[in-house]
């Protein structure tokens, strides 16, 4: 037993450094990457392209300087929460290359990594607490936790009113397919309030020539 937590200080000793935690860092940003490339094999949704492969290594690459921040914050909760949207972050980005759905990619992409910097830097740097406006009593934090916990759970009660199913979690996509959100607008008519149903049907109201899927 001594041997094996002498293993362990010895293992700590040299992994508390600047550089060490420098490479894990480099290491852990590389194999997030890696993984999504294995992961588009089976995931129909993540898509992975050779031809663009390039502009996202040069991206993970640029975005990988950030992880830096870690190695010379000390550890806190801010720390641990902060990894982890890095990560989150850094898979965004990766994958946003490849994508082939329709929206403004780099605004995306760059919206993402400045939010994150801006998060990363009073997380990880700033340890003196804030001074508080509004200090409540030990009963009043009571009942805002109290009320924080039915408002969650009315929330939950009405939100499982729609489409909601007990299913198992091998048939989740399966369940989602069949869940339509979309609701037809018929705005055939000049000056006349457009009539919305679940789907296009002559019982509703709406035909599929007239209308259009759309959030109504």
């Amino acid at each position: 037993m001594s041997a094996l937590s002498d293993i362990i200080q010895k293992l700590r000793s040299r992994l508390d450094t600047w550089a060490a935690l420098t490479i894990l860092l480099l290491l852990q940003s590389a194999v997030t990457c890696l993984s999504l490339i294995k992961v588009a094999n089976f995931q129909s949704y993540i898509h992975f392209s050779r031809e663009r492969v390039w502009i996202a290594v040069a991206i993970a690459v640029a975005f990988s300087v950030v992880s830096l921040l870690f190695a010379a914050a000390r550890f806190s909760f801010g720390y641990f929460v902060g990894f982890y949207f890095y990560t989150m972050i850094l898979g965004f980005l990766w994958i946003d290359v490849f994508s082939e759905y329709s929206y403004e990619r780099l605004l995306a992409g760059c919206s993402a990594a400045y939010s994150l910097m801006l998060f990363l830097l009073p997380v990880l740097f700033i340890r003196a607490p804030f001074r508080q406006l509004v200090v409540l009593s030990n009963a009043a934090f009571e009942h805002l936790l109290t009320a924080i916990l039915a408002i969650s759970i009315g929330t939950i009660a009405v939100a499982s009113t729609y489409n909601f199913r007990m299913v198992a979690i091998a048939d989740i996509y399966d369940y989602r397919a069949r869940c339509n959100f979309l609701e037809w607008c018929d705005i055939s008519s000049a000056g006349s309030p457009a009539r919305c149903c679940r789907s296009p049907s002559p019982a509703t109201g709406c035909s599929a020539i007239a209308g259009a899927p759309a959030w109504c």
